[in-house]
């Protein structure tokens, strides 16, 4: 890879700046709704839900075990597993899983997660800002 390709690839301290800008259009400071850091590659966040019935917390990972592909993923809690009814209720999610473009939702243990991945190359802020109003948006529908 050149250098000039080096220089044009999105890097983790790009993302967090575009996620700065990203809150500020929305009058919010991201680093005002990070919780408590769980590391250099993870940040948890909460956004006030401006539909007025709920807080969404979401976590940002950034996964970089493998050096040459590193990994964006967000993810937020939707609920959990209902204790009745669980086979119209895993029939609910293949259906809506269907239905959603850029994610998908996944089960760890009783929790039910909407979860979003893209390698940091094919990030670009346009993009990251899609990604996040998704994310947003179908934890808030769902």
């Amino acid at each position: 890879m050149s250098s000039e390709q080096d220089s044009n690839q999105t890097t983790v301290q790009d993302i967090e700046v575009w996620f700065e800008v990203i809150f500020a259009i929305k009058g919010l400071s991201f680093s005002g709704h990070k919780l408590n850091t769980l590391g250099d590659k993870i940040w948890g966040i909460t956004i006030l839900e401006h539909l007025e019935h709920k807080d969404i917390y979401a976590f940002i990972i950034i996964d970089d075990s493998d050096p040459e592909l590193i990994k964006l993923e967000i993810r937020s809690v939707l609920g959990e597993v209902p204790q009745s009814n669980s086979l119209l209720f895993y029939q609910k999610c293949l259906e809506l899983n269907s239905s959603i473009f850029s994610g998908s939702i996944s089960l760890n243990g009783a929790q039910i997660w909407y979860v979003q991945n893209e390698y940091l190359e094919n990030i670009t802020f346009e993009k990251l800002a899609l990604m996040f109003a998704n994310q947003i948006g179908e934890t808030a529908e769902l």
